[in-house]
């Protein structure tokens, strides 16, 4: 992801007291091998509130300059934020986030998989990151073109950002966007969180605190409670009201008010929480999901090695496989298909420990099972035959070792990681079979 060059001025937005932000002041923003993170100064207890921003003072389509505009071309989702995020960032100081927008560093900003020339995407043929179309740009290019068709549409009301001009320079400012992006709630629904995205994620996803918003408001207004859709009737009441219940109703009235008042209050804000103890001096990491190296690298443009989310799909190898048996083994597999969630073929992987899925054991005793009837029961128990079938698969998926002669470094180390990383997979699972 685009790197934050001036934390400071996170901070001091953060600072700004018309903003009605929170930022725990035994926090501390440290510059660390891989930009800047986020340090606790002295030990923090669980369920500790670190960064509190108001929803009305987030960056969404909602609450832009441009949010009327947005909603007549009826444009939501990640592309409205994107569109929304290029007009704030070109009326420079005029927009509310403007130090925040300064803060992310554009120049050499890393450019989405997609983006990359044809030899980087080739090095990736094959890989899980190919499989899941990262790096087929047509969703990139819709996008930009929608951007582009908006921009000339209100060009003689409001000028259009110098990043439609150019895909790269557009894709780049999508990667930036969607990498800090948080899914807020029904009304904003994605939203750039000051603060929010100085926290790293954690490379094995175990993070120590987590993002908080209530998701569950008003998708018309944002409110909790504010009428939208209700019937009528709802409103009906009865002014019969007891005299000697009138105290009783009256404090039960006074209690629900008041936790409705709670309620509202929190539904209006973005938290950082911790969810465990924070050490000092230890950085504090948020965690994105339990994402694979492929889901990592298509919207946060970085991969770890040694994911334990990363699978390596076979279902391709199965496939080739299945056209080269006999009549009963097709019927075999037909039954199997109709016994079965679609797509079944996506479920045949191994997992990060080598391990192979449930649905890759059993399709491998269906190629391998002698007799004529098969059981469910029967397929979970893997013979020899079968491990040595899913052992040949890896093989078969295993990719080759070729030289990375990319000349970004970067791009060049993610491209590594993803190919190495599936083979220990494999090597893993083919080691494992080996009993």
């Amino acid at each position: 992801m685009t790197s934050t060059i001036d934390p400071s001025k996170v901070i001091s937005w953060l600072r700004q007291p018309h903003n009605k932000a929170f930022w725990h002041t035994d926090l501390q923003v440290r510059h660390t091998q891989h930009g800047v993170g986020v340090f606790a100064s002295r030990r923090i207890e669980p369920g500790t509130v670190l960064l509190s921003v108001p929803k009305t003072s987030i960056l969404s389509a909602h609450n832009s300059c441009i949010a009327n505009l947005l909603c007549d071309a009826q444009i939501y989702g990640m592309h409205a934020l994107v569109i929304a995020f290029l007009y704030e960032k070109n009326v420079g100081a005029a927009s509310p986030w403007s130090d925040y927008i300064e803060s992310i560093n554009f120049a050499g900003a890393m450019l989405p998989p997609c983006m990359w020339d044809a030899e980087a995407k080739s090095l990736l043929a094959g890989t899980e990151a190919d499989l899941m179309g990262v790096l087929d740009s047509t969703e990139l290019v819709a996008h930009y073109e929608l951007a582009r068709r908006f921009a000339n549409q209100h060009a003689p009301m409001i000028s259009a950002p110098a990043e439609l001009a150019d895909l790269s320079q557009f894709a780049a400012v999508v990667l930036a966007v969607a990498s800090r992006a948080f899914e807020i709630d029904h009304f904003h629904l994605s939203g750039l969180v000051p603060g929010a995205d100085l926290f790293n994620h954690h490379p094995d996803g175990h993070g120590l605190v987590h993002f908080e918003a209530l998701a569950e408001v008003c998708p018309d207004c944002g409110k909790l409670d504010c009428g939208h859709g209700s019937d009528d009737s709802d409103d009906q009441f009865d002014e019969f009201d007891d005299s000697e219940d009138f105290e009783d109703s009256q404090a039960t009235h006074e209690v629900a008010d008041a936790q409705e008042k709670d309620n509202d209050e929190n539904s209006e804000l973005c938290d950082i929480v911790s969810h465990t103890s924070l050490v000092p001096d230890t950085e504090i990491f948020n965690t994105y999901g339990p994402l694979s190296n492929a889901e990592l690298l298509a919207r946060y443009a970085f991969c770890v090695d040694d994911n334990p989310h990363d699978t390596v799909c076979l279902g391709k190898q199965v496939s080739a496989h299945r056209k080269r048996v006999n009549p009963a083994i097709s019927r075999r597999l037909r039954w199997w298909s109709r016994q079965s969630e679609q797509p079944w073929l996506l479920e045949c992987y191994v997992d990060a420990n080598g391990t192979p899925s449930p649905q890759l054991c059993c399709v491998a005793k269906l190629f391998t099972a002698p007799g004529k009837t098969l059981s469910r029961s029967r397929l979970s128990r893997l013979t020899p035959s079968a491990r040595r079938l899913i052992q040949h698969w890896c093989a078969q998926r295993k990719l080759p070792d070729v030289p990375i002669t990319i000349q970004d470094a970067t791009t060049a180390a993610h491209i590594r990681c993803i190919r190495d990383n599936e083979n220990r997979i494999l090597d893993k699972c083919i080691a494992k079979l080996n009993y």
